[in-house]
């Protein structure tokens, strides 16, 4: 449609239209409408600072930072435990193979004849049974005899044997002083001593 087009229909569409209502003046104010004048209200100004808004931003930082802080921390301190159990396991583990093998050897028929004959007992050489079907005693029971006790060893004579390093060192004897005088020979009196 080409401008000219428009405006001419836009001029017809202006004239079909009802004429708007005009005041005379002869109508009564009560009944005719009051329109309101309408303006623009403006949001009244405040001034608004930055500063609680950085200040939530840095206290969310800030709780953030000491939450993961915490966790970690929480964290480090839960591997530690691991790793103690962890070696503590070990240990227990090593500890009951050892004790298991105790066990073992000391159930071994070799352990248990040795402890026997520690405690004096001999072996059987004709053994009995008893059938505990029918309680029938099976076999000719007879009492075992000790085998002849070993003759003690010699045992050693209390006199001490001398050892070279052992050897009491001779005591000193008192050595009379040298004198200035030669000795006398015996029976001849010593100068100066008075003789009857």
């Amino acid at each position: 449609m080409s401008p000219a087009a428009a405006r001419a229909s836009a001029q017809a569409g202006a004239r079909s239209a009802p004429p708007a209502p005009t005041w005379t003046g002869a109508e009564p104010l009560a009944s005719r409408p009051v329109r309101t004048r309408l303006r623009v209200v403006e949001a009244p100004r405040l001034p608004r600072s930055p500063l609680p808004f950085a200040a939530l931003c840095a206290a969310v930082l800030v709780l953030g930072l000491v939450t993961v802080l915490m966790l970690n921390i929480k964290l480090s301190s839960g591997s530690y435990e691991v790793h103690e159990l962890e070696a503590r396991s070990a240990l227990l583990s090593e500890q009951r193979e050892a004790l298991s093998e105790q066990l073992d050897a000391r159930g071994s028929p070799q352990a248990l004849s040795a402890r026997a004959t520690a405690l004096g007992m001999v072996v059987n050489p004709s053994p009995a049974f008893v059938r505990l079907a029918d309680g029938a005693v099976l076999g000719v029971p007879e009492p075992a005899s000790a085998p002849p006790a070993p003759a003690p060893a010699p045992v050693p004579s209390p006199t001490p044997a001398a050892s070279p390093t052992a050897s009491p060192a001779p005591s000193p004897s008192p050595s009379p002083a040298p004198s200035a005088e030669p000795a006398a020979p015996a029976g001849e009196p010593r100068d100066g001593a008075a003789s009857d």
